[in-house]
């Protein structure tokens, strides 16, 4: 098998072409916060909100959650996807009334800062023997099948 020889400077271009290349679908500038996003109908609450979803900052983020955690204002950031609405409402709802915690659902995409603000949330909520997010979701879970299929053998 022959190495194929090229210029010292054909190598260094053929890599950097190569590098670009394979760079260019996974390297995302910084994200702009998005004008159309609502995640608070109150206007003020909702500026609060973007810029803990979009700051990178980790100590400020942590401060504000802090600082909310003190003013019994539990707030966790959600991702969602379409098609699962319905649960979504639900899952909200019942964290609510069950559990005080405030769901933000942020769209279809993971933003750094809030899951910044859920990890500083949640030591804090432990702190209070507050059950983790993962387990209010499976049992918002359970009770919103058991409700479906409940519903079901009522229809048939």
């Amino acid at each position: 098998m022959k190495h194929l020889n090229l210029p010292k400077w054909k190598n260094v271009q053929a890599a950097a072409c190569f590098l670009l290349l394979f760079n260019t679908g996974c390297y995302r500038l910084a994200e702009q916060p998005e004008m159309g996003i609502n995640l608070s109908a109150d206007a003020a609450e909702n500026g609060y909100l973007k810029r803990i979803v979009y700051s990178r900052n980790g100590d400020s983020i942590a401060a504000c959650a802090g600082a909310d955690f003190k003013a019994n204002k539990y707030y966790l950031f959600t991702t969602t996807l379409p098609g699962d609405e319905k649960f979504n409402q639900y899952l909200a709802a019942y964290a609510k009334q069950q559990y005080g915690v405030i769901l933000v659902n942020c769209g279809c995409q993971s933003h750094p800062g809030a899951c910044c603000y859920n990890d500083a949330m949640g030591a804090l909520l432990i702190k209070i023997k507050q059950k983790p997010f993962d387990a209010i979701y499976l049992e918002a879970k359970c009770r919103f099948n058991q409700m479906l299929c409940s519903a079901f053998i009522r229809g048939r």
